[in-house]
Formats: structure tokens, sequence, C-alpha cells
């Protein structure tokens, strides 16, 4: 059997889900709490969230791989234009090294659905 998840990031993806995102609505404490405590999801989710919390491969996820400081990972993607209401490819590219000094990135992968 895995590990259990160790508090603190059970805390802290309880003040993800807390926040909310652009897709899900804040919801208190108290109700983060119960759906950890309940493993209530979705029927059609494979995953409680109790389940997905002690795995070693999302907890690995989780994980920061680089300190202060450290150089990214260079990558390029395509570049959307969104002014529309939806995704529509522009047939140009970014780079994030071509940000390197210019100013901060952040970047967040992942789904909250």
């Amino acid at each position: 059997m895995a590990a259990r998840p160790a508090l603190s990031d059970v805390l802290r993806l309880g003040r993800a889900i807390k926040r909310g995102s652009a897709i899900d609505e804040p919801i208190s404490l108290v109700s983060v709490i119960h759906e950890f405590a309940s493993g209530d999801t979705p029927e059609d989710s494979p995953l409680t969230l109790r389940a997905l919390m002690r795995r070693e491969d999302y907890r690995d996820l989780s994980t920061p791989k680089l300190a202060v400081g450290d150089m990214e990972f260079d990558f390029e993607l395509p570049r959307y234009d969104f002014s529309g209401g939806s995704a529509v490819a522009t047939g140009a590219s970014v780079r994030l090294s071509a940000f390197r000094s210019v100013k901060p990135v952040a970047l967040v992968f992942g789904s909250y659905t």
C-alpha cells in the first residue's frame, strides 16, 4: 500500500481547492475536508481524492523539480488567438526562453475538471 500523503500536501491541495479556479467555484475549508474524508468524486471518476493523494506518481508530479534561480526547461508552443471566444491557431509560436531576463513567467499545467 502506498504511503499516506503528507499533511503539508493535503493542506496545499485544500488551499488550492478553497481558492477555486476559472472553472471551479471556491469552496469552504469544511467542504474541502468533507470531500477528502468522504472521497466524494463524480461517479465516472476512476479515482477518489483520497486515492489520488496516496498515489506516488501524483505526489511526484506535485513536487517542484526546480528551485528559485534554477534554469527552466525550454520549450515552444503554438500561439492561439482567443479574442473571438474560441481558440484559433495564429501560425506563430512562443518559446519560453524568449522571456528569459525579460519578465517573470508563471506556468500552470493541469486540469481542475
